[in-house]
């Protein structure tokens, strides 16, 4: 998708600020040991803040909030997340003649809070340079006061859609994709991809089919019973893209446990059709090639049967000269 957002209200942002000013990412050797630590987090931006101390920023903004009368609130700030996918990345991390990354990186962000009707709050901003699992996205993190800058009290209901619809508008701002329309189109290749898998197995079983998927670049990820222990259903990874998961009935409902074997009998017998019409088709053409060598063949062995010892040149000129049922030639003797 092109932009990954989370949004949730916090009471407290002292946990959230530790997180994003000390995030390291983890180095481990082949046996999964942690041998280094390696920090990402960068101050990226200050909004209607003072200090550039986060546990004073934090202050800055309780003390905004108990002024405008809404110190009795459970929830003062909300912690928000912007990671775009990894073609924006590519865009943003351009700079060009007039606008730096930064700046680029800036206008987006900016642009996002607007949507989302929190350009207007004191907020502090946290660059992450990669990401657990990812360590080459980089991406945003907000701490802002729900307090916004003239003294009122923001909404925290429907956080979440507020953020995944401002997202959408920002793509629409710069011509990229939705999420909802990437989405649909990653599906539509995942559903592609498992069926071919499905038709090339000659029989059926789960782990055949999930050594076919991986062929394909598709991680299948069982669902246990925590009771009887026994697979109840799977989840599905497009690997080459993200680690989005999903569920295999809402790739294709033929797809899960219960009718999957009878998707691919179907499959398998058009399979089979394919192969059979392929084959009758080379035959086909195989026997109009000989036909097409053996005319020529044909004529020239017409032309041997007439006089065995003449060929080529030598039956071309005879032919010129002499017709070939000639009239005896009749004279006068004397």
């Amino acid at each position: 998708m092109s932009y990954v957002v989370t949004a949730r209200a916090i009471a407290y942002g002292t946990a959230a600020a530790k997180y994003a000013e000390e995030k390291c990412l983890k180095e481990r050797d082949k046996n999964g040991k942690i041998i280094n630590l390696i920090p990402v987090a960068e101050d990226f931006e200050r909004h209607g803040l003072y200090s550039n101390d986060a546990k004073e920023n934090l202050t800055e903004m309780a003390r905004w909030t108990t002024r405008n009368g809404h110190g009795n609130i459970k929830n003062q700030f909300f912690w928000i997340s912007f990671s775009p996918s990894a073609d924006v990345i590519e865009q943003l991390n351009t700079p060009s003649e007039t606008m730096s990354v930064h700046d680029k990186w800036k206008e987006a962000h900016d642009n996002w809070l607007k949507f989302m009707g929190l350009d207007n709050c004191q907020r502090l901003t946290i660059m992450h340079h990669g990401a657990d699992g990812d360590p080459e996205r980089p991406h945003l993190h907000d701490i802002i006061n729900r307090t916004d800058m003239d003294g009122n009290l923001v909404s925290d209901s429907f956080l979440v859609n507020r953020a995944i619809q401002a997202a959408n508008r920002l793509s629409e701002l710069y011509g990229q994709k939705t999420a909802a329309q990437i989405g649909k189109e990653r599906k539509a290749e995942i559903k592609e991809k498992m069926h071919r898998a499905l038709k090339s197995l000659t029989s059926f079983s789960f782990q055949g089919f999930k050594e076919a998927c991986a062929s394909q670049g598709i991680e299948l990820h069982e669902v246990m019973n925590g009771t009887s222990a026994q697979m109840q259903g799977y989840n599905v990874v497009l690997s080459a893209h993200d680690s989005t998961m999903y569920k295999a009935s809402d790739i294709d409902r033929n797809l899960t446990l219960k009718r999957i074997e009878n998707l691919w009998r179907k499959l398998r017998q058009q399979a089979i059709k394919e192969e059979q019409a392929r084959k009758n088709n080379e035959l086909k053409n195989r026997d109009n090639g000989t036909k097409q060598i053996q005319k020529p063949v044909a004529e020239h062995a017409t032309e041997q049967q007439r006089d065995p010892k003449l060929t080529g040149w030598d039956r071309a000129f005879r032919e010129r000269q002499e017709p070939e049922h000639e009239e005896p030639r009749r004279g006068f003797h004397r």
